[in-house]
This record gives structure tokens, sequence and C-alpha cells, in this order.
């Protein structure tokens, strides 16, 4: 039997614990974590130039994508975690991401009809979560159509990784990077 364990994720937790209890015991003993805001551009700017001081973004590569996504939202935090991974880097869609995320590239919809769907990350299909709600949408197609929808989904879905494994990391990021950049002493990398 395989067990997956994030041990970046158990990293990540680490730190913020220990931040969030030496903010409690010193600063504010209210504080909690969830509730920082997920807005905080200095927060994201300090993921953008200082990434690398985080566990699972030290790498040059994941430092190579953060300052070209420049991700300045939560839903563009998550998009540096889903295409940190072997089959967008193999099907090299990252630089088309960056194209379009910047606006220096259109987004085309193949399908007008699942064009909600994908518009959160700029017409690419990364999330297992999107092809079930293409699934729900194509639903009350034209059997034509939804053949067509359905074949260009079993060409695109190996690039997919769940969703919630994506956020999860994207938010420990983030709550790291807000800890750091809030109360850097009381927050160790």
């Amino acid at each position: 039997m395989y067990y997956n364990f994030d041990i970046f994720g158990f990293q990540k937790q680490k730190i913020i614990e220990k931040a969030v209890q030496k903010i409690s015991d010193n600063i504010d003993p209210d504080f909690i974590i969830h509730a920082v805001p997920y807005d905080d551009q200095p927060t994201y700017d300090f993921i953008i130039n200082h990434g690398a001081k985080i566990p699972s973004l030290n790498s040059e590569l994941a430092q190579k994508l953060l300052n070209t996504i420049q991700p300045s939202n939560m839903e563009q935090l998550k998009a540096v975690f889903a295409l940190y991974r072997p089959k967008p880097l193999e099907k090299g869609i990252i630089p088309k991401y960056v194209e379009r995320r910047h606006g220096r590239a259109k987004t085309v919809y193949k399908f007008s009809e699942i064009k909600e769907v994908l518009k959160r990350t700029y017409g690419f299909l990364l999330y297992d979560a999107q092809i079930k709600e293409i699934v729900v949408k194509i639903a009350d197609l034209p059997m034509k159509k939804s053949s067509k929808i359905l074949k260009w989904l079993k060409q695109q879905a190996d690039l997919c990784t769940s969703e919630t494994d994506v956020k999860h990391a994207a938010v420990l990021t983030y709550q790291i990077a807000w800890l750091k950049t809030h109360y850097p002493e009381q927050t160790e990398l």
C-alpha cells in the first residue's frame, strides 16, 4: 500500500504553529491565523520576491514560476502549485498560461459552453473539479456537441490535479508569507 505524505505541508504547518504561538503569547492573545485577509498585496509581493524561503517553493524552477506568474490573488497562487508539476511542465503550457494571465495573449475557448468553468484558469483545465463542472454543463447539450467536448476533455485530463490539494498548499504558503510580512520577528523560516 502507498501513502502520500505531504512533507512540505507538515513543515509549513510547524512554521505557522510556532509563529502563531509567539504572536498569541507576546502580542495578541486573540490572534487567529484563519482570520487573516487573503487579498493582502504585501503578502503576495513577499511570495514573489522571497518565496524561496518557504518550503516547497525553494527551487529555481518554483522561483521562476512565481516571478513569471506573479500571483496577486489566491486563484493565481493555486495555479502556481497546479502548474508546478511534471505534466504541465512536459506539455509546455506554463508560457501560454503566463501570457494569458498578463493579458499578452488572448484566451480562446474551444467551446463557449464551458467558458465559465475555464475562465478562472485562463482556458486551461487544471483541476479535477473542473472536469466535474464541465460534465454537468454538457449534460443537456446535444449528443454531437457533448461528444466533442468529452473527446477534448480526455486529451486534457492528464493536466489536472486535485484543487483541494493545491488550495491547501497555497493557503499554507500564503499564511506563512502573511506572518513573515506582518510579524517578521515571530516567524522563523
